[in-house]
């Protein structure tokens, strides 16, 4: 299980952390453009700090995902994707 942050959107330019499991990126603030995670039973939670408040962002199942703009991400959460499912749901 891998997590990476990209410098730009869509998984590509400069790779700015990789994590296998929760921690902070090894470049802390780490401006990221977009995420992949190579897991679809993990969910990726991205703390970010941006003019002195904390945002978070989810992200269930593998994919590439792109940030709205460009994030510092202070902190990456791993959890079971299971554990984050709506209850209506199969799986």
């Amino acid at each position: 299980m891998t997590v990476r942050l990209y410098s730009e959107r869509g998984g590509q330019g400069e790779v700015l952390a990789e994590l296998e499991e929760t921690g902070i990126p090894p470049a802390a603030l780490a401006w990221a453009a977009s995420m992949t995670n190579d897991d679809d039973t993990k969910s990726v939670f991205l703390t970010t700090q941006y003019e002195g408040a904390a945002g978070f962002r989810d992200f269930h199942g593998a994919g590439t995902f792109d940030l709205p703009d460009l994030q510092p991400i202070t902190h990456v959460t791993v959890k079971d994707k299971a554990l984050y499912q709506p209850s209506d749901q199969p799986g």
